[in-house]
């Protein structure tokens, strides 16, 4: 089920009133019951006219079926599901690159984004959902997805790192993907680097056009991306793999790192 949260200055049901029917329309459509909605008035917190709106899943999952990482092997394949855009995650980044060092407006239209520069950076989070567990329930060879992850702040290091079990690493080959033009543009007007692991460069700020992260045996790779292609809005494609440890290109002793962009 779904819970929502909105703070306000003060009640103003013409502010109030379509987030909330839109919140339950998104619910329907995505089979999800929404729980309960909080209204909470703070005007010493907020100012007339804003809304601060937070959302929160809870579920009930059989501890049998979770899917953890646990059983990932070197020779695995990662397979990776494209995002929509930003997905929440990095606009402190963003607006620094884009409004501050960048100069430009929200209402300004990009012709590389074929929108203006606040349509790209709210394009709607996309839910994967649909495409995943439907190929969780379908038969076949127990254990076919082994890890999934979720790309979300941290970029696709933190995130990937987090489900690998430890005498694992992978590696990703950047190339297999061109990253929408939204980070292009980030990168190039902020100067961005596209790796930083101190000062927290593209990779480790965005999802740089990578959403969703499935880790499967490679016997498994081409039938699991053939399922995921065959549905509405479907896309798949290889994007890494699992190694080990002493496998991975260019490692050394007391090398710390789990996750590698090649």
């Amino acid at each position: 089920g779904f819970m929502l949260y909105l703070g306000c200055h003060h009640r103003d049901e013409r502010l109030i009133e379509p987030v909330i029917e839109t919140a339950r329309r998104c619910c329907r459509l995505n089979g999800v019951a929404l729980l309960d909605c909080l209204v909470r008035e703070k005007p010493g917190l907020y100012l007339p006219g804003e809304i601060d709106v937070c959302g929160a899943v809870a579920g009930v999952m059989d501890g049998r079926g979770l899917i953890q990482g646990e059983g990932i092997l070197p020779g695995d394949v990662l397979i990776g599901l494209s995002s929509s855009g930003l997905h929440t995650n990095g606009y402190s980044l963003a607006r620094k690159a884009l409004l501050e060092r960048g100069g430009l407006a929200l209402d300004s239209r990009v012709e590389e984004l074929g929108a203006t520069l606040g349509e790209a950076l709210l394009a709607p989070h996309r839910n994967y959902a649909p495409l995943v567990l439907p190929l969780l329930e379908e038969p076949g060879p127990a254990g076919t997805i082994k890890g999934i992850a979720h790309v979300t702040g941290g970029g696709l290091t933190d995130n990937l790192e987090r489900i690998l079990p430890a005498a694992v690493r992978a590696e990703i080959r950047t190339e297999s993907w061109r990253p929408p033009p939204i980070f292009q543009l980030i990168r190039r007007t902020g100067n961005i680097p596209l790796q930083d692991p101190v000062g927290k460069g593209m990779y480790e700020s965005f999802n740089m056009g990578i959403g969703l992260v499935l880790v499967t045996a490679p016997e498994h790779a081409e039938g699991v991306m053939g399922r995921l292609r065959g549905r509405a809005d479907g896309d798949a494609l290889v994007i890494g793999r699992v190694v080990a440890g002493a496998e991975r290109a260019g490692s050394h002793p007391g090398c710390e790192e789990r996750v590698v962009l090649l």
